[in-house]
């Protein structure tokens, strides 16, 4: 997942999902940001189920961690207890390998 853009956030519409998985919307996310203003995200978490579903917050753990700290006035440069950091902009270089070649390799012991 991909940091939020600056301008996107004020883009959202009370309705707009910010987790496909559990469908929260936005309004669910600033209601649970306004009732735990001073808790951990993680209560945010709870509250909404954002990062609850299938994929785990690596789909919509970003965005909620950054939208929540929007919402509460915090900085954006650091991580959010519960929630995954947004990824970097690019992907590691992956190089395919044939499994004969990992099975020739020596076991560590």
């Amino acid at each position: 997942a991909h940091p939020v853009g600056a301008a996107w956030p004020g883009w959202l519409r009370p309705e707009t999902v910010v987790c496909r998985c559990e469908e929260t919307d936005y309004a669910s996310l600033c209601r649970a940001v306004a009732h735990a203003a001073t808790a951990a995200a993680r209560v945010v978490k709870l509250e909404t189920r954002a990062g609850l579903g299938p994929c785990q917050a690596r789909m919509c753990g970003p965005t909620v961690a950054e939208l929540s700290a929007r919402l509460r006035g915090e900085p954006l440069d650091r991580p959010v207890e519960g929630l995954p950091a947004a990824g970097p902009h690019h992907r590691p270089i992956a190089q395919p390998i044939r499994l004969g070649e990992l099975a020739d390799c020596p076991s560590p012991e």
